[in-house]
């Protein structure tokens, strides 16, 4: 049978706990990086992550929207620009020279 590895298997809590533990769970959520589900009555209410891994994710999330934004952008005839233009351009506006 194959194994599920720990790194993808969300962590679960029902709210009780939440109430009982938060300085540990607050500790798991730094530690592990990973956001935790809190249940009521067995249902998600709440997510639990800690700054560096909201941070991550809100980063994630705006390069995914530029990324899809640039394809529809292009599959919308919006012009392509080489590498070499692209720095051609910054030098002249922003005296930002290539590397």
């Amino acid at each position: 049978m194959p194994q599920i590895s720990p790194q993808i298997v969300p962590q679960i809590i029902p709210m009780k706990e939440l109430s009982k533990n938060i300085a540990a769970i607050s500790k798991m959520a730094r530690e592990t990086n990973k956001p935790i589900f809190v249940t009521r009555n067995g249902y998600a209410d709440l997510v639990i992550q800690s700054v560096a891994s909201y941070e991550e994710d809100r980063i994630e999330s705006e390069i995914a929207g530029a990324v899809i934004s640039s394809i529809e952008n292009r599959k919308n005839g919006a012009p392509t620009y080489d590498i070499d233009e692209v720095f051609m351009q910054m030098d002249k506006k922003y005296g930002i020279k290539r590397i």
